[in-house]
């Protein structure tokens, strides 16, 4: 199963939708177009699989005061069909030259506690666990 990893399509926008909803994600098309370009800060691409859109990754620089900059993928998906076949390795890997292009000497990447198979999968291609935290959140007006 031939995959190339590519930057998004304007014709790839229901496919990213479609793809999110089978995560739990309902994902607004004016979201989808504003986040799955690629730019300086943040880079998205499509796992394409005979002309299908098997999986999506946006990574992006996090350049903070408390440290050096370091990659973050903030959100990896990948189809059902296409799962345990190397399509999120193959995502990640991009992810990473793609950081590593930009500076960072880090990638990072958080899942919730309820992905069970999440932390497995992140282990076999080499992350390890950083950190626990706890997020709190405020609405704003």
């Amino acid at each position: 199963m031939p995959v190339t990893i590519r930057p998004a399509e304007p014709a790839d926008l229901e496919a990213i939708i479609a793809l999110g909803r089978e995560w739990g994600y309902e994902l607004a098309p004016e979201n989808v177009r504003r986040h799955s370009q690629t730019d300086e800060h943040r880079a998205f691409a499509i796992a394409d699989v005979g002309g299908e859109a098997a999986g999506w990754i946006e990574v992006v620089l996090e350049d903070e005061i408390t440290g050096p900059p370091r990659g973050h993928i903030t959100a990896l998906v990948v189809g059902e069909k296409f799962r345990r076949q190397g399509v999120g390795q193959q995502l990640v890997d991009f992810a990473k030259q793609w950081a590593a292009q930009k500076g960072a000497k880090t990638i990072r990447v958080r899942t919730r506690v309820d992905r069970k198979e999440a932390p497995d999968f992140y282990r076999a291609i080499g992350f390890e666990e950083a950190k626990r935290q706890i997020v709190f959140e405020a609405k704003l007006s």
